[in-house]
């Protein structure tokens, strides 16, 4: 796609080519761009305001952005298709139906243009017995790499690679295992993880304690 901008722009040429590949449709400019999104912003508030808050949020955005929305707003305002929030929290409970639920929902929500985010410090430790089944529990990081397979196949909204992030507590029996879990840099690249810590255990940090 040639890229449709005026001769005078007051964007750079990184950020033209980044709204090209990323945001503009075939034939929109950067301008049309923005004035996009403020149209459709506009919709929510009343039909006597509605010209005058397109306009405020254009002018935050056009001709120099004081303002952006996130990638999905950029992307799909105005178009009738996707999502205009970035991220979903979808956090699975300790049980394989749940974990493919949310697998499932997790799929929807990025072929839709969304980014999502995945707890996973209600599921048991790995190797821990599943007295239902007689078999062993995936843990944390089973689960995880069960969400990053799928991830990969789907591109995110049609324009972007599915992007995650997903936590485990501090108290959790896996946490050294999930910690080191990126270390050869080619596993799960599309998520990225945290610790969740509490004052407990920034209490024992302090105080240079132990923590179980």
């Amino acid at each position: 796609m040639s890229l449709n901008v005026p001769s005078i722009t007051p964007l750079s040429k990184n950020a033209l080519v980044t709204l090209q590949k990323r945001y503009l449709f075939e034939g929109e400019t950067p301008e049309d761009l923005f004035r996009r999104v403020a149209k459709h912003i506009a919709t929510a508030e009343s039909l006597e305001t509605r010209e005058y808050w397109e306009q405020q949020f254009m002018d935050l955005m056009w001709p120099v952005p004081k303002f952006l929305p996130n990638s999905p707003t950029l992307r799909n305002a105005g178009t009738g298709q996707g999502s205009m929030s970035a991220c979903y929290v979808l956090s699975p409970q300790d049980s394989l139906e749940n974990i493919y639920e949310v697998v499932t929902h997790t799929a929807m929500v990025q072929k839709w243009g969304g980014g999502t985010g995945h707890g996973l410090s209600l599921l048991r430790r790995k190797n821990a017995k599943i007295k239902s089944t007689q078999k062993k529990a995936l843990g944390p990081l089973g689960v995880l790499k069960i969400l990053s397979e799928s991830s990969k196949q789907i591109t995110q909204g049609g324009f972007r690679s599915g992007a995650n992030m997903a936590q485990l507590s501090c108290s959790h029996p896996d946490i050294f295992s999930f910690i080191h879990c990126k270390d050869d840099d080619n596993s799960l690249e599309n998520f990225n993880i945290s610790v969740q810590v509490t004052r407990d255990f920034m209490d024992a940090v302090d105080n240079n304690g132990e923590w179980d």
